[in-house]
């Protein structure tokens, strides 16, 4: 059987990928592996991790295997577990022939003076400490024997962990050396964000 966007409609409702679409594209989706009948992968919600997936008998026909309250209570088929096909369903899309840096930098938006996503002090004044955290995929030897690695990237600090788009715009961190030069490699890749 193969599997698109298409066949999760059909079995979970076009509202639902469209959810789970939305969970692709934040990053949100860890791993993804199809072992016809079985996927499985994994999707951050918030701080809560869920195991996600489907056993699909038929094009009309799926078991939901996530762990989240929706598949568990009310048995419906979840945004986790077909947000987790659609991940299989886009490596499995042909790569073009442009390079890997040529493609970041395509997908760059034209900015004229970068600005700094996370508003720093240096080490030694006043602010909220900060600490990154990142979240490599569980089945990450075949994610990179295949290329295709997600990295999720947070942030700590006292009100929790955050996705480091999500940290508050108008807080001033204070990060030590080695995440202060990890979070400088990330906003030069990504143009200041």
């Amino acid at each position: 059987m193969k599997l698109s966007d298409v066949l999760f409609a059909e079995l979970a409702g076009w509202d639902v990928v469209k959810q789970a679409r939305s969970l692709l594209a934040s990053g949100r989706v860890l791993s993804s592996s199809w072992e016809p009948p079985l996927l499985r992968g994994t999707v951050l919600e918030g701080p809560t991790s869920y195991r996600a997936g489907l056993k699909i008998k038929s094009a009309s026909d799926a078991e939901n295997l996530c762990t989240c309250r929706d598949a568990r209570q009310r048995g419906i088929i979840c945004a986790h577990s077909i947000a987790v096909g659609l991940l299989h369903v886009r490596s499995l899309e042909p790569a073009t022939a442009v390079t890997a840096t040529k493609a970041v930098e395509a997908a760059k938006p034209m900015r004229k003076t970068p600005v700094k996503a996370i508003r720093r002090l240096p080490p030694g004044e006043a602010g909220e400490r900060l600490e990154l955290c990142f979240i490599l995929p569980p089945n990450f030897d075949q994610a990179a024997v295949k290329g295709r690695v997600m990295l999720v990237a947070e942030g700590s600090w006292r009100n929790g962990r955050l996705p480091l788009t999500a940290l508050p715009p108008n807080v001033h961190f204070v990060l030590d050396h080695q995440d202060a030069s990890l979070l400088d490699a990330l906003e030069a890749l990504n143009d200041g964000d």
